[in-house]
């Protein structure tokens, strides 16, 4: 392929580095003459098909070309075949942004969702824990019930005991009393 000296070290450096800058790009493009350029589609097309991952690279390249030479690519009949391909490779790559940008979304969302949990143990969030109360447990709290309502019970007998010995006092007094008499 016979083009630019420019052009053809500003591609080979593009799928490495990127450096190639629009201006770059542009002034390699515009030196191309309308034969080079079909040569030079041909080749940006065949690097797309064997090498994906330069496509990046190459996008910048190709809408410079077709921007700057697209009515003389056009124009000749061996472009036909040339330019299908690039649309069924570029139709190929697309196809299945829906599918992947669906995919990439519910990736996010899960990994948003385990991100927060993270975050909330480590802010010092307790779980909450359900714990299952058993039979002895509540037989327990029965008999703790029934202790408090005997202690209850038990104040009471006191009571009624001092009061009685308080009466049995004042009727020995009483009897005392009588006796002195």
């Amino acid at each position: 392929m016979e083009l630019p000296h420019n052009s053809c070290r500003a591609l080979n450096s593009c799928p490495c580095s990127s450096t190639a800058t629009a201006l770059v790009i542009m002034k390699s493009v515009s030196l191309l003459t309308p034969a080079d350029a079909v040569k030079f589609l041909k080749s940006l097309v065949s690097l797309m098909q064997s090498r994906g991952s330069v496509l990046v690279c190459l996008l910048p390249w190709l809408q410079a070309l077709l921007s700057r030479h697209m009515s003389s690519i056009v124009s000749q009949d061996s472009s036909l075949l040339l330019l299908n391909s690039l649309y069924q490779l570029i139709d190929a790559r697309t196809s299945t942004f829906a599918s992947s940008l669906k995919l990439s979304t519910c990736l996010d969302y899960h990994f948003s969702e385990i991100c927060d949990d993270e975050s909330d143990e480590e802010e010092g969030g307790h779980p909450l824990v359900y714990e299952d109360v058993d039979s002895d447990e509540e037989d327990s709290e029965v008999d703790d019930a029934m202790e408090t309502e005997d202690k209850g019970t038990d104040e009471e007998d006191s009571e009624v005991d001092d009061a009685m010995e308080t009466e049995r006092k004042g009727t020995d007094k009483e009897e005392s009393e009588v006796d002195d008499e």
